[in-house]
């Protein structure tokens, strides 16, 4: 049997939110409350990797890279029953709320299995209906990342997380916000299959009119007409043609909202400053992150930061070949497979590739810029309407977590009776509270026998006084 052992966890001071420290009004019925008085967090851990017998078991281990959807079904990794006793890692029951604290810190997914966690995640126990939390962590995205600190990685500490600020409706309240935001979400997803649907296709047709580029297809008459052939262009490699530099530190905290310099981080422009540290024309690749790999040219003055590269050239490449030659490289699946996927000029410098002279180079370019024309236009209007959709969703959740969805009842009792006081001791019992990490659910089951059965923690039927139907 597994004995996992507990992340302390400290009793919140408050529960509710004075009535000066409350972002907005909500309903009458509704009360705002810190998420440490609704919810516990319960910390990971990573089994030694130098000791085999602990890893690629049969129990799922998640980690920030598995992450990335609102459901979380499997992971890239797996432990072994040892593996999880001989570390601090935890297991989370099914439909348990997995929120990101390191790294990516307000990444949030429902688990549909019965799993471990590392240290960068905390699975979150809570009496509310699961779905409305994972919602409520959604919006706090943000918030998340405000409190965050950390110059090359961001985390959020515990006691900041508990002191968030959230909007508590009545139990039947949650229900039926989660069903009107999942029924216009549904409507929302469908056109945005629609739109990814289209954007697949822009990839497709650009992936291959590159192949065609850089096998020598697309210029084969020009070749031709000047009587040359395939043989002159030289087997090369990248750190041949190019190095790359990392960019200069910047957080989120400390770029300018409202400065006029694009930020480029792992994805592109990831905020604005009112300083820079390159200007002209600029190739950045993303270092890290989901996107590392992806290419982008600057013209002008920006700020990169270090979860990008900066590509020097060695040789007097045109930089628009350069840079349609790095995308042709796809460099993301060179990426190293840590918590975060990352690049770097030694994982991208071996890469083979074969260069055309100069003049042919501009002859690619040319080519390319007339047939990817229209494959752009209909990129960025697909584009446009996804970021309208995802706008959209945001409204949703932004109208949901004020009480504007119109699905308020006034005659369910608030969650926390009358002034609240009556309830707030109950919550800050510390009987109450060294009962519940005593029992919810210390004495763990082996992971087997849990699978077995979602049901196997202890349900507090006497505490519904937080969420009432």
């Amino acid at each position: 049997m597994a004995r996992i052992r507990r992340a302390a966890q400290s009793a919140p001071q408050e529960v509710l939110v004075p009535e000066a420290e409350q972002p907005y009004a909500v309903p009458e019925n509704w009360r705002w409350v810190r998420l440490g008085g609704i919810c516990s967090f319960i910390g990971g851990g990573t089994p030694n990797k130098n000791i085999p017998e602990y890893w690629n078991g049969n129990i799922p281990w998640a980690s920030v890279k598995d992450i990335k959807g609102k459901f979380l079904y499997n992971t890239l990794d797996s432990i072994t029953e040892s593996g999880l006793r001989n570390s601090s890692s935890n297991v989370c029951d099914l439909d348990d709320i997995i929120i990101v604290t390191r790294i990516s810190p307000g990444n949030v997914a429902v688990a549909k299995t019965v799993l471990a966690v590392n240290q960068d995640l905390k699975i979150v126990k809570t009496q509310l209906n699961n779905l409305f939390l994972y919602y409520c962590f959604v919006c706090l995205k943000n918030e998340f990342i405000a409190r965050s600190s950390g110059t090359t990685v961001l985390g959020i500490t515990l006691s900041r997380v508990q002191e968030i600020c959230v909007p508590l409706p009545p139990r039947a309240e949650q229900e039926r916000i989660v069903a009107r935001i999942e029924s216009l979400f549904a409507r929302l997803d469908k056109a945005r299959e629609k739109v990814d649907a289209v954007l697949g296709r822009c990839a497709a047709r650009k992936a291959a009119l590159l192949h065609k580029a850089f096998s020598g297809e697309l210029t084969a008459a020009w070749r031709k007409a000047r009587g040359i052939g395939l043989e002159s262009w030289k087997k090369k490699t990248l750190g041949d043609i190019i190095k790359v530099s990392s960019g200069k530190s910047l957080t989120i905290k400390k770029m300018v909202s409202n400065g006029d310099i694009p930020v480029y981080g792992g994805n592109g422009i990831a905020g604005h400053h009112n300083d820079y540290n390159v200007n002209g024309k600029v190739i950045v690749i993303g270092r890290v992150g989901f996107y590392c790999g992806s290419v982008h040219a600057i013209e002008g003055k920006a700020w990169v930061t270090d979860n990008a590269l900066i590509v020097s050239a060695i040789t007097n490449e045109k930089f628009e070949f350069l840079k349609v030659l790095l995308d042709f490289c796809n460099l993301g699946q060179y990426s190293r497979s840590t918590a975060q996927p990352v690049i770097s000029g030694t994982t991208i410098y071996p890469i083979k590739i074969y260069l055309p002279s100069r003049e042919e180079q501009a002859e690619i370019v040319r080519i390319l810029d007339e047939l990817l024309a229209r494959e752009r236009r209909a990129r960025d209007a697909a584009e446009r309407v996804a970021a309208r959709i995802e706008q959209i969703k945001r409204a949703v959740l932004t109208k949901a977590f004020r009480g504007e969805l119109g699905t308020n009842d006034p005659a369910h009792a608030s969650p926390i009776p009358g002034s609240g006081k009556r309830s707030l001791r109950f919550v800050q019992n510390p009987l109450f509270f060294s009962v519940f990490f005593m029992f919810y659910p210390h004495p763990k089951p082996d992971y087997f026998s849990r699978a077995a059965s979602s049901s196997s923690t202890i349900s507090f039927q006497a505490s519904r006084s937080l969420a009432p139907t």
